[in-house]
């Protein structure tokens, strides 16, 4: 995360476009809604019924969340934010159990959950013999960027072969 110079920078990040705003001290039935935000610049523009503004994010209160703020402006509550999507296998259980994503599904090809392309994508794994014995070979998944290895019974979701 990009570390801000002023507080107002890092407190824009706590507005979105649509958020209902008030300025701290004004009466609430004057509130408007924030049409765009500027962290670089500790800003947000807003839509008061009266005019469109610029203001500082320090002086702005959210009141489209729901929590209070100290004095200070900070919120006096836990924001939650949606949970990251995940993109390929990924730990789900003791004893190196893994998970297939559902595009990864029904029978791979997985992708490494360690290893990104320069384009920020999920390198693919292939599938490779790992050994053979008494006439029966031994499949894995290997990334071959970075040998994570993983067996189709590791993956919980898998379906069998």
């Amino acid at each position: 995360m990009t570390k801000f110079s002023t507080r107002a920078q890092a407190r824009a990040l706590l507005f979105h476009v649509g958020d209902e705003v008030n300025i701290f001290g004004v009466p609430p039935g004057s509130s408007g809604f924030v049409i765009a935000v500027h962290p670089a610049l500790g800003m947000v523009d807003v839509d008061f019924p009266h005019k469109v503004m610029r203001l500082a994010a320090n002086e702005l209160q959210n009141l489209s969340h729901k929590g209070y703020l100290n004095e200070e402006g900070a919120p006096m509550f836990a924001l939650t934010r949606k949970a990251s999507q995940k993109t390929a296998l990924y730990w789900a259980a003791p004893d190196r159990k893994y998970r297939a994503t559902k595009s990864e599904l029904p029978a791979g090809p997985y992708l490494c959950p360690r290893c990104k392309d320069d384009d920020g994508f999920c390198i693919r794994m292939r599938k490779s013999t790992l050994n053979r014995s008494e006439g029966v070979s031994s499949k894995i998944w290997v990334c071959p960027s970075c040998t994570f290895a993983i067996q189709d019974s590791d993956i919980i979701n898998c379906p069998m072969e």
